[in-house]
């Protein structure tokens, strides 16, 4: 294996063959994106909560995929610097003894 893992030696990942592939991805992209949302339209069925409304829709998909993002930068954030994410802010105090860690 060459560089980046690849059997051709890293020959698919130069940088001039990503605007050959940027058509591909966007029309995966595109079509991902409609089978998740009729998956999504499905699941909720005829919830009485949900609006048919399709601007209504729309923007509260738009709303769960911010927080989800912002909800993954703290996550990975926490993760890289060894802090447990459910727990950040949280002093020894607010821990049983059985889970405090002597050596910190």
């Amino acid at each position: 294996m060459g560089a980046r893992g690849s059997a051709d030696g890293g020959a698919s990942f130069r940088p001039e063959s990503r605007g050959a592939r940027q058509p591909r991805s966007e029309d995966w992209r595109r079509r991902a994106k409609q089978v998740f949302l009729a998956g999504y339209r499905a699941a909720i069925g005829d919830c009485s909560s949900f609006s048919r409304n399709e601007a209504s829709f729309s923007h509260l998909i738009a709303k769960f995929v911010l927080e989800k993002s912002l909800y993954q930068i703290y996550y990975e954030t926490a993760q890289s610097l060894g802090v447990d994410p459910y727990s950040a802010g949280r002093g020894r105090e607010d821990y049983p003894p059985w889970q405090v860690n002597s050596d910190n």
